[in-house]
């Protein structure tokens, strides 16, 4: 869970953040091949207040949104968390990746973010719930196949 303090401008996954250019020298996803997966993140400056499970801890932190615009390239990704700054959120996380696929970002990627009420409610997929019954499900959850 997290407080949301701000937005940084967006970059692409790409060596040194670099604008993918095709051959032609268009625009284009076969920077520098075309089995490249490149992607717009845009970070997001966090205070996180509370980790159910995983290994972050309170305080600053930077979570990265799929989508966002560079210069006048725009890409939009969906779904993708739409987070305002001042907002408290429940964010699920995973390893962000360059364009290769292979290096990990120094940031997590939020794929959800789940707003938290001033009650302390969750708004999850699910309906909202507290924050003690999501942290019973997140901890009591067995990964996929795991039976």
């Amino acid at each position: 869970m997290a407080d949301v303090n701000g937005h940084r401008p967006a970059f692409f996954n790409t060596e040194g953040g670099a604008r993918p250019q095709a051959s032609d020298g268009k625009l284009g996803s076969s920077y520098p091949d075309p089995t490249a997966e490149v992607m717009v993140y845009t970070p997001v400056e966090v205070d996180v207040n509370h980790s159910i499970k995983g290994p972050l801890v309170p305080g600053p932190n930077q979570f990265l949104i799929a989508g966002g615009v560079v210069g006048c390239y725009t890409m939009r990704v969906y779904p993708s968390p739409v987070v305002e700054n001042g907002s408290r959120y429940v964010f699920i996380l995973a390893t962000a990746f360059d364009s290769s696929g292979e290096n990990e970002l120094s940031s997590k990627e939020a794929k959800f973010a789940w707003p938290v009420a001033d009650d302390g409610t969750v708004a999850t997929a699910d309906g909202r719930m507290s924050i003690d019954e999501l942290t019973d499900i997140v901890n009591t959850a067995r990964p996929e196949g795991d039976y």
